[in-house]
């Protein structure tokens, strides 16, 4: 099959084709793409202007086929190249675009918001959502993404957050809150022996309040973190932080708050100095 002239036939031929054969061209996702993109742009075609080199065509003739422009679609990550066919419109008397050609165009990308409920998703141990919001970001109906996809991805994001910590050798605990609109992200990561720095897991708070990161570092706690030898904390100047650190560690801590984040706070209050 060749890849300069992709149509009905083309699809057709591919679905006939052992599972074998099938499997060894999906690998060619992006290729598999534009042959639906084509036929997906010929199907509006044949609608409007009838099949090629027929004299019988629909809507009374208003439509004829007029050539081909070279454009780009996104699949997934990269931008593809196809083809889209016009339409001569002969009662405007112009050309016209394609209608389905603007829907793959108008597909979202994932929104800030989408991101935010992903990570308070995540933050709650909430995967069956988060695994389905991201389906829904991508305008994929339930039946089209598998139940195999679903549960595989759960267990992916269960792996991550449930992971045992005890496999590691940390001499430093890194804690701090990033804003993502009015809510707050609190991320703890660890630090190895070895100087590997790996993320060990996060909640969502309104504040940097004491009770919910003490819940978050009993989780670690609870997946084998080993402090007992003591353990280095890295925090900004939160008292909630500072507070959930001593009642979660005792006296097998030592906290040592962010030299770059003193700097700022000490510089916001000094004036600036012209250049001359």
């Amino acid at each position: 099959m060749k890849n300069t002239e992709i149509t009905n036939e083309n699809l057709q031929w591919y679905i006939n084709q052992p599972v074998e054969i099938q499997l060894e061209l999906f690998k060619h996702y992006v290729n598999m793409a534009k042959v639906l993109a084509n036929q997906f742009f010929e199907d509006e075609v044949r609608q409007k202007a009838g099949e090629k080199y027929t004299r019988e065509k629909p809507e009374e003739g208003r439509y004829d086929r007029w050539g081909s422009n070279p454009v780009s679609i996104r699949v997934g990550e990269e931008k593809v190249k196809v083809k889209v066919p016009r339409l001569y419109d002969n009662q405007q008397e112009g050309t016209v675009g394609l209608e389905n050609y603007k829907k793959l165009r108008q597909i979202p990308l994932p929104s800030e918001e989408l991101l935010k409920k992903i990570i308070i998703g995540l933050s709650q141990h909430d995967y069956k959502q988060v695994v389905q919001m991201a389906a829904d970001s991508f305008v994929l109906s339930q039946s089209t993404v598998s139940r195999a996809f679903v549960e595989e991805s759960e267990k992916a994001l269960k792996v991550f957050e449930e992971r045992d910590l005890g496999l590691y050798d940390f001499i430093a605990l890194v804690i701090d809150g990033k804003y993502n609109s009015k809510d707050n992200i609190v991320i703890a990561l660890g630090i190895t022996i070895n100087g590997d720095k790996i993320p060990l897991g996060f909640i969502q708070t309104t504040t940097e309040n004491s009770e919910a990161v003490s819940g978050l570092l009993k989780n670690l706690i609870k997946r084998n973190f080993r402090f007992q030898e003591g353990i280095l904390t890295i925090i900004d100047g939160s008292k909630g932080l500072k507070k959930a650190i001593e009642e979660t560690f005792g006296e097998f801590t030592l906290t040592q708050r962010y030299q770059w984040h003193k700097r700022e706070n000490v510089i916001s209050y000094l004036p600036e100095i012209g250049t001359r």
